[in-house]
Formats: C-alpha cells, structure tokens, sequence
C-alpha cells in the first residue's frame, strides 16, 4: 500500500525551519569548540607546553659563544691569595656499622 501526502506551501513553516537549524547549527558550534578544545589538552600532554618548544632564531645563535670557543688574548684570570685547608678524616670502626639479619 502506497500512501502519497501532497503538503501544500502554506503549510510548511519556514520559520520554524530555520529556527530548529540554527538551534542545531549553534549546537554543533559548541561541539566542535569543545572538541577543538580537549585536542588542545591532548596535545599538551603528549609533547609537552609551548614553553618547551622553544624555536631558535639566527640572530640568538650569532649572539651566544660555543661552549668550547677559545678565550681571547686578553682574557686572563688572576688568582689573589690562596689558602690550605686540611680536613680531618674519621675513620669508622665496626660498632658504627649496623647489620641488620633478614
């Protein structure tokens, strides 16, 4: 059995059509923010906060010297008074030592 419904113009709601689609429309907006947002975290916690991802720049690396670069001739260091310090060593004896049975 085939059952046609023949709805004319004038009783199809159009604004209530676009209401409800908009309603969704603004759902799925929210959705996606928060879905974006929980990547975001995810991200975070795989590889770590932007303040890790440190990108250098030319001009940072032509500023800071090599760990190993060659002090100039002019660099000198001079030592003003030195001192001997002795320290005194204990030695343990045996009633120190604690051995515990297991």
């Amino acid at each position: 059995m085939l059952v046609i419904i023949m709805i004319s113009p004038s009783t199809i709601s159009y604004k209530s059509l676009y209401e409800d689609s908009e309603q969704k429309r603004v759902q799925l907006e929210v959705k996606v923010m928060e879905l974006s947002h929980q990547l975001q975290q995810l991200k975070k916690m795989i590889s770590g906060s932007k303040s890790k991802n440190f990108i250098v720049s030319n001009d940072a690396v032509s500023q800071q010297p090599s760990l190993f670069d060659i002090p100039e001739e002019g660099a000198s260091c001079s030592v003003i008074d030195t001192k001997k310090v002795a320290i005194p060593r204990r030695r343990l004896s045996n009633h120190h030592l604690h051995i515990r049975d297991i």
